[in-house]
Parts: C-alpha cells; sequence; structure tokens
C-alpha cells in the first residue's frame, strides 16, 4: 500500500477526502489524487472507503477538482479502472471522461477528457 499510494503522489498533490460531523469531527473516508504528467496533461485518481461507496462523494470530488481546473483550458485530464470496478468507471464517464480503448493496457482501462 506504501509503494501504491507513493507512486500517486509523487510529483503530485494528495487530499484527504473527509466528512465532517456535527461535532466537528473529521472522519476520513477517502484520498483524491492530482499528478501533473507533461505540458497540458494531469491524471486524477480516487480511492474511498467502502463505507463510502455509492454516496456521490467521488463524484462531488471529481467534478469539484475539474471545475477548479477550468480556468487552465486545454488541460488533457487522464485517470485509469480496472474493468472490475464499473462503479469508478461510471463515474468518469458522469464527470465527461470518454474511455481511450487504444490507450488500454494490462488490464487497465483508460479515460480522458479536456477540461
Amino acid at each position: 500500500m506504501d509503494a501504491w499510494l507513493e507512486a500517486r503522489s509523487s510529483g503530485g498533490e494528495v487530499a484527504v477526502v473527509s466528512l465532517r460531523d456535527e461535532d466537528e469531527d473529521q472522519d476520513r473516508i477517502g484520498l483524491f489524487f492530482l499528478k501533473a504528467l507533461d505540458e497540458g496533461a494531469a491524471s486524477v485518481g480516487y480511492l474511498f472507503a467502502e463505507r463510502a461507496w455509492g454516496r456521490g462523494y467521488a463524484s462531488e470530488a471529481l467534478g469539484g477538482t475539474i471545475r477548479a481546473l477550468a480556468p487552465r483550458s486545454g488541460l488533457r485530464l487522464h485517470a485509469a479502472v480496472v474493468p472490475e470496478n464499473a462503479a469508478s468507471a461510471r463515474v468518469l464517464e458522469k464527470n465527461g471522461f470518454r474511455r481511450d480503448p487504444d490507450a488500454d493496457a494490462d488490464g487497465v482501462l483508460w479515460f480522458q477528457r479536456m477540461v
């Protein structure tokens, strides 16, 4: 897990996704990654605790990131999912990502979108 997290955060940003309850305590439910790839391209990714699945948190985090990046018009975003994770693929598609079958490799489906 440490190596996986290091690979995603090396040269990029990792944000903790938390919920706040009425007592202002934070409930950490996931991680969100953003990493520059080259001039004009970045990769995004997320990892959520199972208790947070199906509640729209990934869609909200991804949509907010896309809105924040909007001033960088022309930025190409990339994201990858394993075929078994159909819910994550739907999150990407709901946020304007389209599958790039030519980029699929090693059992991973690649998606991209322009901002």
